[in-house]
């Protein structure tokens, strides 16, 4: 970041793009005035304006897609789901909810004797 504004005004010495390239917060720094700036603007605005980088996305998204779905299909059934022969189970929401339970029921009845022992030692 340039803390140091040599122009009027305090502008930066960098230029910011105005439209997104890729929604998702993707930055190219660029000096102002640098004579390559324009050719890469126009470049990502050819890019931009003949869909290449919707293209680009569709096709990206479509393989890891394709990736992720021959992954899970080469999984045999033992391994995809974890069987109980071998004893290990998968914790979910139902196994903890006991223990919160009783962490809650701590926690009020703890409240609970504060506020009585507040209470009578005002008495």
């Amino acid at each position: 970041m340039v803390t140091n504004f040599p122009k009027i005004y305090a502008e930066t010495r960098y230029h910011v793009a105005q439209e997104e390239f890729f929604p998702g917060g993707y930055t190219w720094g660029f000096p102002k005035g640098s004579p390559y700036r324009k050719i890469i603007d126009r470049m990502m605005e050819r890019c931009v304006m003949s869909g290449l980088t919707k293209k680009w996305l569709r096709d990206t998204y479509s393989l890891y897609q394709r990736e992720y779905t021959e992954e899970r299909s080469t999984l045999e059934p033992e391994e995809a789901v974890i069987s109980s022969d071998n004893g290990l189970v998968v914790f979910g929401m139902v196994h903890f909810q006991g223990p919160f339970f009783i962490m809650f029921l701590g926690a009020g009845g703890g409240a609970l004797l504060f506020f009585l022992e507040l209470l009578t030692s005002r008495l």
